[in-house]
């Protein structure tokens, strides 16, 4: 999954406009899991200046393949494993559970940008994990990281019990994500607030937006957030709210 995002230089010269391409790898960043996609994964930043480099070399021999960007502070150049820009200190609000503890914590499935072009949604989509982020695209550090809600609903002649991320999208103005919560057969909400620039200072999870898809359901756990701070030191954002 490939997303595209637009730096303008100081002197806001557009003819001169360079942007950033993010490409997901799903494999497992932690040893000697019994699946595909379930532990940790990579994501992969590069320049666009760099891209181009590459493609318009005459000189095969002269070629290097672009550099990835850093996603911490103590690294110098990428891959960003996803359990560097989510430390695996951070806890789970209502389990009380660290991020190293919780179950299926991995495959980042693809990122969104906000509409402001200053946010990307982490989609976290390793069946029965059920986990959201937003990630600063300026600084890649985390700014939260949510758990979805788990849902009880008929399944044939039977009852399933799940939930999972399968993909999210910022609404028109950036004060919001909608969530499809995919093996929770619902979609959800997440509420963002901004100052006057744009950088977001709150982000809550609205129980009450929830709307249920399948057929006799009901909530199994409630969502929840993680509190605790990111790879640069800064306190993750984050509330429950309805």
């Amino acid at each position: 999954f490939f997303a595209l995002f637009t730096k303008v230089n100081a002197e806001m010269k557009w003819s001169t406009t360079s942007y950033e391409i993010w490409g997901s790898d799903q494999s497992n960043t932690v040893k000697d899991q019994s699946a595909l996609g379930v532990a940790g994964s990579y994501i992969w930043i590069w320049d666009s200046t760099d891209v181009q480099a590459e493609i318009t070399s005459q000189s095969s021999s002269g070629r290097n393949n672009p550099v990835p960007k850093s996603c911490s502070p103590n690294d110098e150049v990428g891959p960003c494993e996803l359990f560097t820009i989510f430390p695996k200190t951070l806890t789970d609000s209502a389990s009380k559970e660290t991020l190293e503890e919780v179950m299926s914590f991995g495959r980042w499935h693809g990122v969104t940008k906000d509409p402001q072009n200053r946010y990307v949604t982490a989609n976290v989509f390793a069946p029965g994990g059920g986990y959201l982020g937003i990630v600063d695209a300026t600084t890649k550090e985390a700014v939260a990281l949510f758990r979805v809600t788990e849902m009880t609903y008929e399944k044939g002649d039977e009852q399933a019990t799940n939930r999972s991320v399968h993909m999210s999208f910022w609404n028109g103005d950036g004060s919001a994500i909608l969530v499809h919560n995919l093996h929770g057969k619902a979609v959800e909400r997440i509420n963002v607030e901004r100052d006057d620039i744009g950088t977001i200072t709150s982000v809550s999870f609205d129980k009450s937006a929830t709307v249920g898809m399948g057929k006799g359901m009901q909530v199994a756990n409630e969502a929840s957030f993680f509190e605790g701070s990111n790879a640069f030191g800064n306190p993750l954002l984050g509330s429950m709210k309805g």
